[in-house]
């Protein structure tokens, strides 16, 4: 039988942990039964615990270019952007880090 769900494809585990993942936030919520809402929930949430996972994986000073970029991007208005390095740098000498 050849599907979504066939042996050697990660689509059964991925439904199955969205479901999971959808249903402990329907749960959290008191609903019983899960809402196309809670299944998009889940599925930002599935993917938001993927990048931190790699985040993490990442040299210190990669970890420290990414939050620069998050924070710039957080912080400052697209037009007045000050250079990632200098903000970089700036997250460096916070954590004792060379850039």
């Amino acid at each position: 039988m050849r599907g979504p769900c066939s042996p050697g494809k990660r689509g059964c585990r991925k439904a199955l942990d969205l479901l999971r993942v959808a249903g402990e936030l329907a749960e959290r919520k008191g609903f019983k039964k899960v809402s196309e809402s809670q299944v998009t929930e889940a599925e930002e949430r599935i993917e938001a615990d993927k990048v931190a996972e790699q985040v993490k994986d990442q040299p210190r000073q990669s970890q420290a270019v990414i939050w620069s970029v998050i924070k710039l991007s957080e912080k400052e208005p697209k037009d007045s952007r000050p250079d990632v390095f200098d903000y970089y740098s700036d997250v460096c000498k916070k954590i004792n880090m060379n850039p």
